[in-house]
C-alpha cells in the first residue's frame, strides 16, 4: 500500500518537475549601457533643439523690434517734415517737440521704441535742428535728426543722450534729416554729424 502512495508521489514530483524545465527562467530586469548612452544623447538633442528654438525667438524678437523701432523714427522725421510746411518752413522747438508733432504722427504710440519698457518717449531730438529754417540745411542726409534716447519727455541734445546700451544688439538707431535710416555702433557716434548746416561725411 506504502508503495503504491509512494509511486504517486514521484509520479507528482517528475511532473512538477517537467513543468518548472518548461517555464523560462526570469531574470531581474537590467539596463544595459548602450541603453543608457541612447537615452542620454536623446536628452542631449532635445535640450540643443530647446535652446536652438530659444535663440531663434529671441532673434526674431529682436529683429522685428528694430524694425519697429526705425519705422518709429522714420513716422517722426515724416512728422517733422509735415510741422515745417504748416509753420513757415521751420522745424518744432527741441523742448517741446513731442507735443508739436504729436498730431502729425501716424501713431502717437511712434513716440515709444518696443524694445524700451519705461513707459516714456524713447526718443531725442537734434537740439540744432530746434526752430531752424529747412533752407538753411545744407547736409541733410549725413545729420542725425531724431534717435533713440534714455527716455523722457521731449528729450533734445545730441549723441550723450543714446541709451548707455544699445536696445537692439549692438546698434544704436537714428534717422538724420531726410528720414534716412542710421544704425550705429556705439563705437561709430564720432562718426555722426550733429549740425545739418555743415558737410560731414556719415561713416
Amino acid at each position: 500500500m506504502s508503495d503504491e502512495h509512494d509511486n504517486g508521489l514521484d509520479e507528482v514530483d517528475k511532473s512538477a518537475v517537467r513543468e518548472s524545465a518548461d517555464k523560462p527562467a526570469t531574470r531581474p530586469l537590467t539596463v544595459g549601457a548602450s541603453a543608457v548612452l541612447q537615452i542620454l544623447a536623446i536628452v542631449v538633442v532635445f535640450a540643443v533643439l530647446g535652446a536652438l528654438a530659444a535663440f531663434i525667438s529671441s532673434s526674431g524678437r529682436s529683429g522685428r523690434s528694430d524694425s519697429l523701432c526705425m519705422a518709429n523714427l522714420k513716422d517722426i522725421s515724416t512728422a517733422a517734415w509735415a510741422y515745417s510746411d504748416d509753420h513757415a518752413g521751420t522745424f518744432p522747438l527741441s523742448s517741446q517737440w513731442n507735443f508739436s508733432l504729436k498730431s502729425y504722427l501716424r501713431r502717437t504710440e511712434a513716440l515709444m521704441c518696443p524694445a524700451d519698457d519705461s513707459g516714456k518717449p524713447s526718443y531725442a531730438m537734434n537740439d540744432a535742428l530746434s526752430d531752424l529754417h529747412k533752407s538753411t540745411i545744407s547736409s541733410p542726409v549725413n545729420c542725425a535728426a531724431f534717435f533713440e534716447s534714455v527716455p523722457g519727455d521731449n528729450m533734445h541734445g545730441g549723441a550723450n543722450l543714446f541709451p548707455p546700451k544699445p536696445r537692439h544688439g549692438e546698434l544704436h538707431l537714428a534717422v538724420s534729416v531726410t528720414g534716412a535710416a542710421m544704425r550705429v555702433k556705439p563705437s561709430g557716434l564720432g562718426k555722426v554729424s550733429w549740425n545739418p548746416c555743415i558737410q560731414r561725411r556719415y561713416g
